[in-house]
């Protein structure tokens, strides 16, 4: 999906209009620097998010392991694995779906009993197995709250019950769970190839892997400066993060630079740091 971005905000246009006009901004300078923070803005409101994360960082560690932690819990609620020889004795015997039978472990007179969904042998039929699942935020239903049972968590000793569950091989499960691993930062990635022209610095390397995502350009001279910033994505939710995030940005540069006129009508000085400011 390609993202929107509007602006649209008078306040803020006439604040930034302020900036270069009353202030002497560099024009082309602040544009830019806007553009960074609205980027940054919009990886805070993205996931994967660490407890208490939400808005306040455009990516940590912490939020990659949640990010994992997620994943890992999603999946393990629509699969499971087993080695690859027992699976093949029970598909052998008793067929790939809706399996209930009583065997005995190895080597014993001790009875356990499967109650299995289906089985499968391939990361494809796993993956297509998984996007069945998903409901419209892209997860799963949380069937370990369910009634009936339905995961793998039956309190009764030897039951082992999957329902709408596939049991894969434990190479299957695992090789598809680090393909997972391997998306986590392409929801906040939308805007990398603004982010990558425009020189940001503070982008994680689990974000910046995932390449030049969405466009960049600019054009107009000095005076009438103006760039062009394209996004991409495929997470629900992504073009109100990119609506929240221009919000945002519009709502702290007005306050920002009600302070700066403040003190530059009191002492002459502009008081930032900023470089379209000081240049």
């Amino acid at each position: 999906m390609n993202l929107t971005i509007k602006f649209d905000d008078l306040a803020f246009r006439a604040a930034m209009k302020d900036s270069v006009v009353k202030l002497k901004a560099n024009g082309p300078e602040l544009v830019k620097e806007e553009a960074r923070l609205f980027i940054a803005e919009y990886m805070k409101l993205t996931p994967p998010f660490a407890k208490g994360n939400y808005g306040n960082h455009v990516g940590t560690k912490e939020d990659y392991e949640a990010g994992k932690n997620v994943i890992k819990g999603d999946l393990a609620q629509v699969a499971s694995f087993d080695s690859l020889e027992h699976l093949q004795f029970v598909a052998d015997n008793f067929g790939l779906t809706q399996i209930k039978q009583q065997l005995f472990k190895k080597g014993t007179n001790k009875p356990y009993l499967i109650d299995w969904d289906k089985i499968a042998f391939t990361i494809g039929e796993l993956a297509k197995h998984h996007r069945s699942k998903m409901n419209a935020r892209g997860r799963p239903p949380n069937r370990q709250k369910g009634a009936g049972g339905q995961g793998m968590g039956d309190t009764r000793i030897g039951r082992w019950v999957a329902k709408e569950k596939v049991i894969v091989p434990s190479e299957v499960y695992f090789g598809y769970l680090k393909q997972l691993y391997d998306a986590i930062g392409a929801a906040k990635a939308s805007f990398n190839e603004a982010a990558f022209a425009l020189g940001m610095k503070r982008i994680p390397p689990w974000v910046r892997r995932h390449g030049n995502f969405g466009s960049y350009s600019e054009g107009g001279d000095p005076a009438n400066f103006v760039i062009f910033i394209g996004g991409q994505s495929k997470i629900p939710g992504a073009q109100r993060a990119v609506d929240q995030a221009i919000a945002i940005r519009a709502k702290k540069f007005i306050a920002e630079l009600e302070r700066i006129m403040k003190v530059f009508k009191n002492t002459g000085k502009i008081a930032t740091r900023r470089k379209s400011f000081n240049t």
